[in-house]
């Protein structure tokens, strides 16, 4: 800034000149840093369209929170609230009453029940953690663009399936060679 009254530069941000100490008879307004805003989609008759992961979230249900959070971390950075410690709380919650679950049915023999039963703890951990996934990316990133959205939900699930379905299927295989193995048979 140049002073009215001596005519030396001073810096735009003192309120009087360092040499006379005048004060300008207008300050300049301070700059202000645009920040863009998230622009929220709209349909068709100029309504918001509604948050693409719905009511349930694939990639958190079958990939967890590690694979939810890997292929959606560009827009959640993006957001101050956390996406990827929600769903581990859950997760390391779901892991524990799994083991009291475990420990105590440990020696009551269910036969083809456990099996009925392992699996309906499975498909209530997929159910929740999907639901829980959805509520919290909402809440995290309400604006995701549609697009966007579905083509990295896309490809987290087929990732997620994929390990899910190896994982479960490594450890189906290893009960029966351990079953197996404990009748002698091997």
């Amino acid at each position: 800034m140049i002073c009215e009254k001596c005519g030396r530069e001073y810096p735009d941000d003192m309120p009087k000149c360092l040499w006379c100490d005048h004060a300008p008879t207008v300050l300049p307004e301070p700059e202000i840093e645009e920040v863009e805003e998230d622009e929220i989609e709209l349909d068709a008759d100029g309504n918001p369209v509604p948050h693409p992961a719905g009511n349930y979230m694939w990639s958190a249900a079958f990939g967890g929170p590690i694979i939810a959070w890997v292929f959606h971390r560009k827009e959640l950075r993006r957001s101050e609230h956390s996406f990827f410690w929600y769903l581990v709380a859950y997760n390391l919650c779901f892991g524990f009453a799994d083991r009291l679950l475990g420990k105590a049915l440990e020696h009551v023999d269910l036969g083809i029940l456990s099996f009925a039963f392992s699996l309906a703890w499975l498909v209530l951990w997929v159910v929740v953690m999907g639901r829980l996934g959805a509520k919290r990316i909402k809440y995290a990133f309400p604006h995701y663009k549609t697009a966007l959205y579905k083509k990295r939900e896309k490809w987290a699930t087929i990732v997620g399936v994929s390990i899910f379905s190896l994982s479960y299927l490594g450890a189906f295989v290893y009960g029966i060679v351990k079953g197996l193995a404990q009748m002698g048979a091997i």
